[in-house]
């Protein structure tokens, strides 16, 4: 197949990428990644309706081959635009005007203008520099909830940056080539824009649906209420958690909290104000943890905080910060204002133990030593041995 006709069959995949990231944003239009992606398969299928018309027809030397060759780059830069936006909610669309801008400019110097070879190296560095930024974010991401969704892009971006570091040597050493010519370098190169487009529309697709798949996920593991991770979230995490720091012989502080007098709030001000204070409540919490620990509701106005490699210092040094930030001022909602307390029970994970419910068996045990000794109190497990010990 020659040239002119791998470029007619971009234009196809290219319109393909286009029209699927453009019905996906229909579906999703909460999805602003897709916006870029869908300008990016626009662009990729201007660049190649207009390589193909080129053959035929006699554009104006201020279109051929200066604005094909930009939109090709604003394409790619927008697939990274897509990316920033992904991860970061954050779109790029001064680096694709940049790009579009000066690589149209720099096409106008003789260097460029007069050598297809000077102008593939050109652009083979733009884009090599691009899809590096696009690889080392990807990179970097991996560990993310959703960077197995990631990895197909990383690969194929990879692949493809690696394709024209490859083919560099013989463009450097190949003698003058032409822009419709059937040799090996354009042909090889048009057949990589190819897969690109395909591969690229897989890859959108795939991410797009794995996002999905993790809301649904999330939203099942999730209290609507509060944002913290409910029960069935608790069964999966405590496990393998526990699990994992029994393997590097660290311990898990199972820490319990329990909302003072929570019935009286409802009866006294309603439960539509009470659900404010558990929000409240569990903000100010999550305030005060880590972010690789994890928080979740119980049931009712009792929560669970899970703190990975602890020890009794910090669970007690932790506990005391949250109900410094719970009973430090009041909660206001609407006209009513009110000062809550809470109690605190906490137990360390024991690798003598097999199941991680009997740490938090443990905690509940010392949470009701709380609320009995007083409340707006944190009581370690460990104590309350001793008091039954030393009693006995």
């Amino acid at each position: 197949m020659d040239t002119l006709s791998l470029a007619t069959t971009n234009a196809i995949a290219a319109f393909i990428m286009m029209l699927v990231m453009f019905l996906l944003l229909k579906v999703s239009k909460d999805d602003k990644y897709l916006v870029d992606w869908t300008f990016a398969g626009s662009f990729f299928f201007l660049y190649a309706i207009l390589a193909s018309l080129s053959a035929h027809i006699t554009l104006h030397p201020l279109i051929f081959p200066a604005v094909i060759n930009s939109l090709f780059m604003a394409g790619h830069a927008a697939v990274l635009s897509g990316i920033s936006r992904l991860l970061f909610g954050r779109s790029c669309w001064k680096l694709i005007l940049v790009v579009a801008i000066v690589s149209y400019i720099a096409q106008q110097f003789p260097f460029l203008r007069d050598s297809v070879n000077n102008r593939l190296m050109f652009f083979y560095l733009f884009i090599c520099a691009i899809y590096v930024a696009g690889i080392s974010v990807l990179w970097k991401s991996r560990y993310l909830e959703s960077g197995r969704a990631l990895k197909p892009l990383m690969w194929v971006m990879t692949a493809y940056a690696t394709q024209l570091i490859l083919r560099a040597p013989i463009i450097i050493f190949e003698d003058s080539l032409t822009i419709f010519g059937s040799e090996f370098i354009q042909t090889s190169g048009t057949l990589a824009v190819l897969g690109l487009f395909f591969t690229l529309t897989l890859c959108f697709t795939f991410i797009f649906f794995w996002k999905k798949e993790l809301h649904l996920r999330n939203i099942a593991m999730t209290d609507h209420l509060t944002g913290w991770l409910n029960r069935t979230a608790l069964s999966t995490l405590a496990k393998n958690i526990t699990a994992a720091c029994n393997r590097d012989n660290s311990k898990v502080g199972f820490l319990v909290l329990d909302i003072d007098y929570f019935k009286q709030i409802n009866d006294n001000f309603g439960h539509s104000f009470g659900d404010s204070v558990i929000k409240e409540v569990c903000r100010r919490a999550k305030s005060q943890i880590r972010t690789c620990d994890f928080a979740f509701r119980l049931g009712g106005e009792e929560f669970l905080i899970l703190v990975k490699n602890a020890n009794e210092h910090t669970l007690q040094t932790l506990s005391e910060r949250i109900l410094y930030a719970i009973n430090s001022s009041k909660i206001m909602t609407g006209n009513n204002s009110i000062r809550v307390s809470a109690s605190i029970g906490f137990a360390l994970s024991d690798e003598t133990e097999e199941r991680w419910e009997s740490t938090l068996d443990k905690a509940d045990k010392a949470l009701y030593h709380s609320k009995e000794t007083g409340r707006n109190k944190a009581t370690n497990i460990q104590s309350v041995l001793k008091q039954v010990a030393t009693s006995s």
